[in-house]
């Protein structure tokens, strides 16, 4: 019987027993290396994802520090705007104090000498807070980024009616010296 028995080589001629042990053979080798190929890039993806997902907790982590820090930038801006109004109308006050008293005493006075000091006081002054105003109006513009400029505007026009009134003292003033000069001949 075992005489009987051959190993055939030719494939296309050969029974369906040795046609399955090729086939299992080739499978089994051929298919755990396919398998381990198929694990190591299973491993690769599961790596990969998991990179994402801390790359994603990360970004969240970033998100949250830079909106906390923009909110805290935006406290900080309205801090710094309440201050600088706050500061705006105390100066204009004490300007408008410091005029206005200024006014009263060179009223007080006659004498031509004294009332060309007066105008030239109030030129300067004028000048003086107009430089003043102009550079803290600058320096709100640059800090605030053009959010005030209701208040500017309400700085300036304030500004205005001061050198109005001061010019309409100005032309009292020229009035009463002129009054003097005539009254003296």
């Amino acid at each position: 019987m075992l005489k009987n028995l051959q190993f055939e080589t030719n494939l296309f001629e050969t029974n369906i027993i040795n046609l399955t042990i090729v086939i299992s053979i080739v499978v089994f080798f051929v298919g755990n290396i396919l398998r381990s190929l198929l694990l190591q890039r299973q491993e690769k993806i599961l790596k990969n994802i998991e990179k994402t997902r801390n790359m994603l907790e990360e970004s969240k982590i970033g998100y949250e520090n830079v909106e906390k820090k923009l909110d805290e930038s935006i406290r900080r801006i309205e801090e710094i705007e309440s201050k600088t109004m706050e500061l705006l109308e105390e100066q204009n006050r004490k300007y408008q104090n410091k005029i206005s008293n200024d006014i009263e005493n060179l009223e007080n006075t006659k004498e031509s000498s004294i009332d060309r000091k007066k105008r030239e006081f109030n030129l300067i002054l004028s000048q003086e807070v107009i430089d003043r105003i102009i550079y803290k109006t600058d320096k709100i513009f640059e800090k605030s980024l053009n959010e005030h400029k209701e208040a500017q505007k309400k700085l300036n026009e304030q500004s205005i009616e001061s050198i109005e009134i001061i010019e309409s003292n100005e032309e009292d003033d020229d009035d009463d010296i002129m009054n003097d000069d005539i009254m003296n001949n």
